[in-house]
């Protein structure tokens, strides 16, 4: 198992079925895939919700290789399941620091290293630089 990037959804588990949301994803070019739970994918939740009933959740998925979604961990809050992802992030952004910081005066391939690192972290469904 090999996750691309991670991304944040909300959740309504109704009792008998459990529906995420992903809103309507933004499509970026130069990664080829769509990299982030835009804001109005909560909208459609609690739209759902409120004609359906159930609990509202987030939920950590991570993106494999071929674009297949895989469910990590499940959270009572955005902010919860926001804070897990940043410390699943967080080996990533201190060895891309650290390339950066040694890699001063090296080849272009030594800093497409950090640059592979910051992609995973900049994919992720915050949408921001960790």
């Amino acid at each position: 198992m090999r996750f691309q990037y991670f991304e944040i959804r909300p959740c309504v588990d109704t009792g008998e079925e459990t529906h995420a949301f992903l809103g309507e994803p933004e499509f970026h070019p130069s990664i080829g895939d769509h990299v982030f739970t835009p804001a109005n994918a909560l909208a459609e939740a609690e739209a759902f919700q409120k004609e359906n009933g159930g609990e509202l959740f987030w939920t950590i998925y991570g993106r494999d290789e071929e674009g297949l979604a895989m469910a990590v961990g499940d959270f009572n809050t955005f902010e919860a399941a926001l804070e897990i992802m940043n410390a699943i992030l967080a080996p990533m952004t201190a060895a891309r620091d650290k390339i950066w910081e040694a890699a001063e005066g090296y080849s272009a391939d030594v800093y497409r290293v950090a640059d592979d690192l910051d992609d995973v972290i900049n994919q992720c469904s915050n949408g921001e630089r960790l």
